[in-house]
């Protein structure tokens, strides 16, 4: 877990991958401890997929799609 505290917002991230599952699973908690609380905040996330090793040598292999029914993104490896 990744605790930090800036600008009146406290933040926790877990990062995790269940054994039963190929996936990785990351909660973000985020408490407004401003006094008047913070209206609007956004959260951005960055994620570089790499199904094996390097990225240089599995991204032309890299397929993503997104379900339109979840709006999970999925990603394999072509063959």
């Amino acid at each position: 877990m990744f605790e930090h505290i800036s600008h009146g917002i406290s933040q926790e991230l877990l990062v995790f991958a269940p054994l039963e599952a190929p996936v990785k699973i990351s909660l973000l908690r985020l408490q407004n401890r401003l006094e008047p609380p913070r209206r609007l905040l956004s959260v951005t996330f960055y994620n570089e997929l790499v199904l094996g090793v390097q990225r240089s040598q599995a991204a032309p292999y890299l397929i993503t799609e997104i379900d339109k029914e979840t709006g999970i993104i999925l990603a394999r490896q072509s063959l």
